[in-house]
């Protein structure tokens, strides 16, 4: 299953623990989900709410909906494309008060490799719009929630580039600095320069 976005809300239970500042999954790639069977659970966050464009068709998802259940998660499995700003902003109003967001983790991780002279705006597009526009709208759509996180898969390619992945490093080095602005407006924000996923 690609999960696109990892949206979690905590507990309502006092005994549960906020989500760490160093809580995060730990390996993502462009066809499976990131490894959310245990830092989620281990970290506090009961309720979380799991986005893609294919949501609970999306091949693997029963199988991810079924581990963390066993790990006391209460899952939601949703099929939202995060780049849509509306249909991401109607997703998040179906979000309870009793259980409010409080950590958005977007994993997104799709390449369309090609030198330079091979990127046509379409290239550019496929790579550009899960990455930069469902990130921005992430942002935009957040503020008013009190987020403890937001976390961003990005790559080592931001910042020392690959060969034939200039759409790919550009969209990569837009979360380094879409964390950095973050971080200047006193919100949080992690970018996680991810190395080679193999």
């Amino acid at each position: 299953m690609t999960v696109r976005s990892i949206l979690t809300a905590r507990s309502s239970s006092p005994a549960a623990p906020a989500p760490s500042a160093d809580s995060s999954p730990t390996t993502s790639s462009p066809t499976t989900a990131p490894d959310t069977s245990s830092s989620p659970t281990h970290h506090g966050a009961r309720h979380l709410l799991l986005t893609s464009r294919r949501g609970p068709n999306a091949p693997g998802a029963d199988t991810l909906h079924t581990e963390l259940t066993a790990l006391g998660a209460h899952i939601r499995i949703a099929a939202c494309d995060a780049a849509d700003h509306d249909a991401l902003a109607d997703l998040l109003t179906t979000i309870p008060h009793t259980h409010p967001l409080t950590a958005v983790i977007h994993t997104a991780g799709i390449v369309d490799d090609g030198i330079i002279t091979a990127l046509t705006p379409d290239r550019l597009t496929t790579v550009y719009r899960p990455k930069i526009d469902a990130a921005l709208n992430l942002h935009h759509l957040t503020q008013n929630h009190h987020l403890t996180h937001f976390i961003l898969f990005s790559s080592a390619s931001g910042i020392l580039g690959n060969p034939g992945q200039a759409n790919y490093a550009a969209a990569n080095a837009f979360l380094d600095a879409l964390a950095h602005h973050r971080h200047t407006h006193h919100q949080p924000a992690t970018s996680l320069a991810w190395g080679w996923w193999g």
